[in-house]
C-alpha cells in the first residue's frame, strides 16, 4: 500500500471542509424553514395573515437545496457513477476521469448557460418581499457551478494519483 500523496491529502481535506461548511448551511436553512412555517402556523392559529413567510420559506427552500447538493458532491454522494463495482478511491481508472471530466464539462455548460436567465427574471417581484425570482435562479446556477468547481477539484486528485501510478519508483516528481 503507497502512502497518499500530499497534494492529494490537502484535496480532499479542503473538500471535507467545503462539504461541512455547505453541509452546515443546507442544516442552517433547514432550520429556517422549520421555525418560518412554525411562525406561519402560530400566526394563522391568532387569526393572522403573514403573507411574506411563504415566499421567504421558498427562497430557503431553493438555497438549502442548493447548499445541500454542494455538500453532497463534496462526499461524493451526488454524482457517482461505478460501472463494475466500488472501485478504489486512490487507484482512478481511465474511465474515473474520463467520467469527471463530462462532469466538470456537464456542469460547466449548465452553469454557464443557466446565468442568463437570472438577468430574465430580475423584473419578477415576489408580491410582499423586496426581491425577485432572480434570487432563486441564481441559488441554482451557483449551487451548480460549484459543483463544477468540486468535481475540478476531485479531477485534480486523480491525475495526482493517476501520474504517481505511471511514474517510475526512482523518478524524479
Amino acid at each position: 500500500m503507497h502512502a497518499i500523496p500530499a497534494a492529494v491529502r490537502r484535496l480532499r481535506g479542503l473538500r471535507a471542509l467545503l462539504g461541512h461548511v455547505f453541509g452546515l448551511g443546507a442544516g442552517l436553512a433547514a432550520f429556517l424553514i422549520t421555525t418560518l412555517l412554525l411562525g406561519l402556523v402560530i400566526g394563522r392559529a391568532l387569526g393572522l395573515n403573514i403573507v411574506w413567510i411563504p415566499e421567504a420559506t421558498r427562497i430557503v427552500l431553493i438555497w438549502g437545496v442548493a447548499l445541500g447538493a454542494i455538500s453532497a458532491s463534496c462526499s461524493r454522494e451526488h454524482f457517482r457513477l461505478e460501472m463494475f463495482g466500488a472501485g478504489d478511491e486512490n487507484r482512478p481508472t481511465l474511465f474515473d476521469i474520463v467520467r469527471t471530466a463530462v462532469a466538470v464539462l456537464l456542469f460547466g455548460y449548465v452553469a454557464l448557460g443557466g446565468y442568463p436567465t437570472i438577468a430574465s427574471t430580475a423584473m419578477q417581484a415576489f408580491a410582499s418581499i423586496p426581491l425577485s425570482y432572480s434570487v432563486m435562479r441564481f441559488a441554482v446556477v451557483a449551487g451548480i457551478g460549484a459543483m463544477a468547481v468540486v468535481e475540478c477539484l476531485i479531477l485534480a486528485e486523480q491525475l495526482v494519483l493517476l501520474r504517481r501510478r505511471f511514474t517510475p519508483a526512482g523518478a524524479s516528481r
